[in-house]
């Protein structure tokens, strides 16, 4: 006798850990920069540059990158770094797992100690993660024919609907755009500050791997190369396309992609004319990428014989089930009070990040909170302080719709957000009406457990132990039989017990009166 087993491959996640750091340093002002007046704008970027293992520590290096908009004379430009290396204690590691690590900015605070020298604080998460491709293997069938099936072996077989992981995989997808300035505008002598940001991704999967389009946004500041070398700024957003190879990839695989920035260029460049109006932006995306193959299978839960002893070996295993895959919007319509005594002319533009606060589990779905921080530049009708910068946060809640009844610890989840829409508008003299579109990117599994075979021992029936069973019997079923355990237990067969009391069905109740024939040994 030989089981017939089929093989599913699971990335199972054997570990989780998240610590926060902090950042905490002071930078001097170049000598060849002027005196700061006044900070109206900053950014802040975070890259894992390495990944190391030793034992039951993660060592994490890379650098925050930093950059701030100041007021002088002139809005002067400042960039800097911070490097970092820290250990993190992940427990079970033993170097057979695939470890990644995700960082957040939590925070990030730019001050000016005094006019040649800046503050910079940043809270920092970490989170670790460490996961291993194992194989589980089903009984799926029993093949019978070496032993002419003289066992009269009986199996029971359940029909599970699966979601199983066919991509993990990382890429990189590299973004390019060249933004030449309209007619009216002058040419470019200095580009003092730069926003890029991405809006309204999609991917959808195909043959050959993933196709992927959305809307690259670009604002640009920079000093006109005219006489008065005159502040400018300009704005626009731009569609880009492309292409991912994946191996395995499939019209019907479920994607579920996210992303980081993992660099970013923009700089200056000449116009066939040979005059500074062209802005390239080189952008490069790391793709975190995971496809699932929905699918029904057909396993075997129970084996046993009416004429012999059955030993089987199970294992409890863990496999899961799509629940939900969509991709929901929440809007905000929001007002905030404008905290500048200066008089505002003009929004430039209006910069946010929308992050999860918290995330439960409810009896109908999964409830999020969030948070919105939202940058508005503007211009002022102070001439010795001709721009400016406003912060807000913005609260939102969306409740995500998943299937009712699911136990709340069976499931799991990812959750992506990205701030889609973002815009800014006068609403009077001391108000600003703020409406954003946030994007919540969910896939959502129940985990079911089950206890599968992994081998069977078949063995001689004692003979006083066959003998002792009486060859009919008569039973009244009990409140929670079934057909298959009536047969198991009295040694026939659900087919015998259905011809004896010409049942139409494998589907008893309580109280029916049967007779149990034994089966006869061949």
């Amino acid at each position: 006798m030989e089981l017939v087993k089929k093989n599913i491959h699971e990335y199972k996640t054997k570990n989780k850990a998240t610590i926060q750091i902090t950042l905490d340093d002071d930078f001097n002002v170049p000598d060849a920069k002027p005196d700061i007046e006044q900070i109206v704008k900053e950014r802040g970027d975070l890259h894992i540059q390495s990944i190391r293992v030793n034992g039951d520590k993660a060592e994490i290096s890379g650098e925050l990158e930093f950059a701030l908009l100041y007021m002088a004379d002139v809005p002067v430009n400042m960039r800097g770094h911070m490097d970092f290396q820290e250990k993190i204690n992940v427990e079970n590691l033993d170097g057979d797992e695939t470890t990644t690590c995700i960082g957040e900015i939590e925070d990030l605070t730019i001050k000016a100690i005094n006019s040649r020298k800046v503050s910079i604080k940043a809270i920092i998460s970490l989170i670790v993660t460490s996961e291993r491709l194992e194989d589980e293997d089903f009984v799926v069938d029993v093949d019978t024919e070496k032993e002419n099936n003289c066992d009269n072996l009986q199996f029971r077989k359940k029909d599970m609907e699966i979601a199983e992981l066919i991509v993990n995989m990382k890429d990189n997808f590299r973004i390019k755009d060249s933004i030449e300035l309209p007619a009216g505008k002058p040419n470019i002598d200095e580009l003092l500050w730069y926003d890029v940001a991405i809006k309204s991704m999609e991917v959808r999967a195909n043959d050959e791997g993933l196709v992927i389009s959305g809307e690259l946004n670009t604002f640009i500041l920079y000093s006109a190369a005219d006489e008065n070398q005159s502040l400018q700024w300009y704005e626009t957003s731009s569609a880009f396309d492309g292409n991912v190879d994946v191996s395995g990839s499939n019209a019907d695989m479920i994607t579920y992609v996210s992303y980081l920035i993992q660099s970013l260029d923009v700089e200056v460049k000449p116009d066939y004319d040979g005059e500074d109006r062209v802005v390239s932006v080189e952008l490069v995306l790391e793709l975190d990428i995971k496809g699932y193959d929905e699918k029904q299978i057909s396993l075997i839960d129970d084996i046993y014989s009416p004429i012999k002893n059955i030993e089987l070996e199970t294992e409890p295993a863990k496999l899961q089930k799509l629940l939900i895959r969509n991709n929901s919007k929440c809007r905000i319509n929001q007002r905030l009070k404008v905290n500048s005594s200066n008089k505002l002319l003009q929004i430039c533009n209006c910069t946010g990040t929308a992050k999860v606060d918290d995330v439960t589990l409810t009896e109908d779905g999964i409830e999020v909170d969030g948070v919105v921080n939202v940058n508005i530049f503007y211009v002022t009708s102070d001439d010795h302080m001709p721009m400016g910068c406003m912060k807000g946060a913005l609260p939102f809640n969306h409740k995500i719709n998943v299937a009712t009844g699911i136990d709340n610890d069976k499931m799991k989840y990812n959750i992506n957000v990205n701030l889609e829409q973002l815009n800014a508008v006068m609403a009077g003299s001391e108000e600003i009406e703020i409406k954003a579109s946030i994007s919540l990117d969910t896939i959502c599994f129940v985990m079911i457990s089950e206890n599968v075979i992994k081998d069977i021992r078949v063995e001689k029936l004692e003979e006083n132990s066959y003998s002792d069973i009486p060859s009919i019997i008569g039973y009244i079923v009990k409140d929670e039989d079934c057909l298959w355990d009536i047969a198991k237990k009295y040694h026939t067969t659900m087919d015998t017990i259905k011809s004896s009391n010409k049942l139409q069905s494998d589907h008893v109740k309580l109280g029916d009166k049967l007779v149990l024939v034994k089966s006869e040994r061949g």
